[in-house]
């Protein structure tokens, strides 16, 4: 919590997950993902980050996976950075070279297809919600 009582952006994402971790949190394509599994995923991810504030590339896709790893920088004190994948395969690959981050997350195929090595320190991919990202 804060000085003024309110708790903190961080604070918020692992509460939420822990009121009801049987609810339902998130629907994608007619399946339900609880907020337990949602909460684990978020927890993965934050405890990769090194120290706060540490810039961390996102290839954004509208799938589960994603939702736990954009929360899990945030719940970590990571800044996000957005990576568009639908810009085209050199485009994106011209982004990520040129943003210099040293960790980016993404679907395995993103990773394989996308991101040149070079400067890159961690790779983190993606899989099913709740299921241990590849690094």
């Amino acid at each position: 919590m804060t000085a003024g009582g309110r708790s903190t952006l961080p604070e918020r994402i692992a509460a939420i997950t822990r009121i009801d971790p049987e609810a339902n949190a998130l629907e994608f394509e007619g399946r339900w993902y609880a907020w337990g599994r949602l909460g684990a995923a978020i927890s993965g991810i934050s405890e990769l980050l090194p120290e706060p504030g540490t810039q961390v590339g996102i290839i954004l896709r509208n799938r589960p996976a994603h939702v736990g790893a954009l929360l899990g920088v945030l719940r970590a004190r990571g800044c996000v950075v957005t990576i568009n994948p639908h810009r085209g395969l050199t485009r994106t690959r011209e982004d990520i070279a040129g943003l210099g981050l040293g960790i980016v997350i993404g679907s395995e195929e993103d990773l394989r297809d996308l991101v040149p090595p070079p400067g890159i320190r961690t790779m983190v991919g993606l899989r099913e919600l709740g299921e241990d990202p590849v690094i």
